[in-house]
């Protein structure tokens, strides 16, 4: 059950591109009322004006009752198109984008749900509309080529210096087909799509991360209504991303963390996950930012440059029983993750001998023997 006073938080997705929108349009909004879709696209629309407020917000947008509004919050759940997190008496709502086509027709409840509403003529004719049929505008190729025969005299030795310059190459993360097949005619024209273009693509999609879809969008917004790419603007855009980091500060322990977390990975924008880590250590452990970015810091050095949230509830929990209130008190109880040194201990060799008292009487052994030897 939702109050309409609860606040709520949005994250996630702000913007869909546009084969996401066909699907929606297309394949969700069948499976939900106008209202669950008219919800969906205010909680977009929020999140994109980064607008926080609380579900009576909603209400007034949508034109929907608190328990109108509940039932399309629900059915928009269901469809995993959102999630929903309580957290510190807010509901933490992170937005998901609509499945891919084959993402939905392979989803056990969606594509069921959907087959079994709309019947199967229109179901498969649907599924017509999205399949695109690759165009033969110059028919069959008949160009020369290269044959493994020009390689008759290629050694092992020029091969392993192959394969030495191309372990020093930098790998690339960029798939360009699936980048091509994401991107369409509309949002990145076959014109456009020369290697000049596509290496700048790539390089940029190197240094900041993004998604694929994130980076199509990227390139839609830097092409105008004459088909021109401006590639600068895309750089600018990319660059955009990353927050600023303070000149004017000396210790970077000082500044928000943020800006130290961004200072720590200078070339990649900071994700949603890294900054609803920080947002925890503030909120959950209500460290300040200079307490925040030891425990950054730590994480990643130990943690091989990743911020892996559990390791840093882990390092927190520390802090707080070790009752850490400022950054010289983080910094002196870091020695909890020190590995314990074991001490070898000397062990005193004993030699034991028999008394010359004792010694046993050699008759003795020699009736022993014979005994032993007799059976007895």
């Amino acid at each position: 059950m939702i109050f309409s006073t609860i606040k709520t938080n949005f994250y996630g997705r702000s913007e869909l591109l546009k084969d996401e929108t066909a699907v929606l349009s297309l394949l969700y909004a069948p499976l939900m009322e106008d209202c669950s879709l008219n919800l969906y696209m205010s909680m977009l629309s929020l999140n994109a004006l980064k607008v926080n407020g609380n579900y009576d917000l909603l209400m007034k947008l949508t034109h929907l009752s608190l328990d109108e509004l509940e039932i399309c919050k629900d059915n928009l759940e269901k469809l995993q198109l959102i999630r929903t997190y309580f957290y510190e008496g807010k509901h933490q709502i992170m937005i998901q984008p609509p499945k891919s086509l084959q993402e939905f027709l392979k989803h056990d409840v969606l594509a069921r749900l959907y087959l079994q509403k709309m019947g199967p003529e229109l179901y498969h004719e649907l599924i017509a509309y999205f399949q695109l049929k690759p165009i033969d505008r110059f028919g069959e190729e008949i160009s020369s080529s290269y044959d493994s025969s020009i390689f008759k005299d290629y050694s092992s030795k020029q091969e392993q210096q192959l394969q030495e310059v191309l372990g020093n190459s930098v790998k690339s993360n960029f798939d360009q087909q699936l980048f091509l097949q994401i991107a369409t005619e509309t949002m990145f024209p076959s014109s456009l799509r020369t290697s000049e273009n596509l290496k700048i693509i790539e390089e940029l999609f190197n240094r900041y991360s993004p998604t694929l879809r994130e980076m199509v969008n990227e390139v839609a917004n830097c092409i105008d209504m004459n088909n021109n790419f401006d590639t600068e603007k895309l750089k600018r855009s990319m660059a955009n991303s990353l927050i600023d980091v303070p000149s004017d500060v000396s210790d970077p322990f000082q500044w928000k963390a943020e800006q130290f977390l961004q200072q720590r990975q200078p070339d990649v924008p900071l994700i949603e996950a890294d900054l609803m880590i920080i947002e925890l250590l503030r909120t959950k452990y209500s460290f300040d930012d200079s307490v925040i970015n030891v425990i950054i810091d730590y994480a990643l050095k130990n943690g091989k440059g990743q911020l892996n949230k559990n390791y840093v509830e882990k390092i927190a929990t520390t802090f707080k029983r070790n009752k850490v209130k400022n950054f010289i008190d983080a910094k002196d109880s870091l020695s909890f993750e020190k590995p314990v040194r074991t001490t070898k201990k000397a062990i005193k060799k004993v030699e034991y001998e028999i008394d010359s008292e004792e010694k046993a009487d050699p008759k003795a052994i020699e009736e022993v023997l014979a005994k032993l030897k007799k059976g007895k």
